[in-house]
């Protein structure tokens, strides 16, 4: 059912139309007052339902045009929705890509220090291998001309030896063949002590027993007394010592040594010699050298001795800022500390 507001509208419409279609056939002349007000009011009503009619236009005009506008700011914003999705893939494909060339650089940095060390690693241990191998030659050829040297060193001493031999058999002064005969002597203790530091391979390191036991055989068959056999004991451990300090052991040694079965067992049944080497402390040796045979002369003076042997051994014991002690009991005894490195 219609409302009252269109109805009325219907009614005023409809009344204006006849009103126009009747318009030239009306003469205003003859309209009494109220018709004429009638009339009015008829059109002022008809304007009042023209100008609501406009403005419900306006009104749903406004209504489109913002309708329009929402419709169109929906459309924006979904585009722009879209806009912005694109641009967030475009920087998370960008990111990916950054972060792949990071990964690529990365991994080239890592093999090219790889690659730089493993050719360093490679050229280094070709030098070094190529450094050893010429080391390895030149001390090949450095032991073969120790070697070689040590050799004729003892086949000098030897040939020495030999001709001093010869010479004694010649001489007829007994002092003269004596003379000759001790210096050969000597010459055979360097020769034996020679070949008991070289004759092993090792070119730094002798063990020290083992030294001194073949340079004291050698001296037993060098000294007899009236074919009396003498017993050299030997107490000393198996140390690994330079040759520089077996030298200083071996002319020690030998020294004291002679001078017993030199001058010691003109009386003795059974001589005997004690060697005795110990270390106390590092680089600290103590050397004891004892006989059983007649002792040293009750005013011996080693400064003024004759005997070179003992004032060597003194010498010595001096350059290693050692102590060189001598006594009598139950024949002669030789103490000595020794400062070696």
């Amino acid at each position: 059912m219609p409302s009252p507001e269109k109805t009325e509208a219907r009614y005023i419409e409809k009344n204006f139309r006849r009103f126009i279609e009747n318009l030239d056939r009306i003469d205003f002349r003859d309209l009494s007052p109220a018709q004429i007000q009638s009339l009015k009011d008829s059109l002022n009503h008809y304007a009042d339902y023209i100008a609501e009619i406009t403005k419900d236009n306006n009104n749903l005009r406004q209504s489109t045009d913002f309708t329009n506008y929402l419709k169109a700011a929906k459309e924006l914003a979904e585009k722009e929705k879209k806009l912005l999705e694109t641009e967030k893939e475009l920087v998370k494909s960008e990111l990916q890509n950054q972060n792949k060339t990071i990964i690529i650089a990365s991994l080239s940095i890592i093999l090219l220090i790889l690659s730089g060390w493993v050719y360093y690693y490679v050229y280094v241990n070709r030098k070094i291998r190529s450094q050893a191998g010429e080391l390895n030659k030149r001390n090949h050829f450095i032991e073969f001309l120790l070697r070689e040297l040590n050799h004729r060193v003892t086949n000098n001493l030897q040939v020495i030896s030999s001709m001093l031999r010869r010479k004694m058999r010649r001489l007829p002064d007994d002092k003269a063949r004596l003379a000759l005969q001790e210096i050969n002597k000597r010459v055979i203790d360097i020769s034996a002590i020679h070949v008991g530091l070289y004759s092993k391979n090792d070119a730094e390191l002798i063990t020290l027993d083992h030294y001194l036991r073949n340079l004291t055989k050698t001296l037993e068959k060098l000294y007899t007394f009236e074919q009396k056999p003498v017993h050299i004991l030997i107490d000393s451990p198996a140390l690994p010592i330079a040759h520089k300090n077996a030298v200083f052991f071996g002319l020690i040694i030998n020294e004291l040594v002679t001078n017993s079965l030199k001058y010691a067992f003109p009386d003795t049944d059974e001589p005997r010699i004690n060697i005795s080497i110990h270390k106390p402390k590092p680089q600290l040796f103590a050397v004891q050298v004892r006989d059983n045979g007649k002792g040293l002369p009750p005013d011996f003076n080693l400064e003024e001795a004759k005997s070179s042997g003992l004032k060597l051994v003194n010498l010595i014991t001096q350059m290693l800022d050692g102590t060189f002690k001598m006594s009598n009991e139950q024949g002669s005894k030789f103490e000595l500390t020794l400062k070696l490195s």
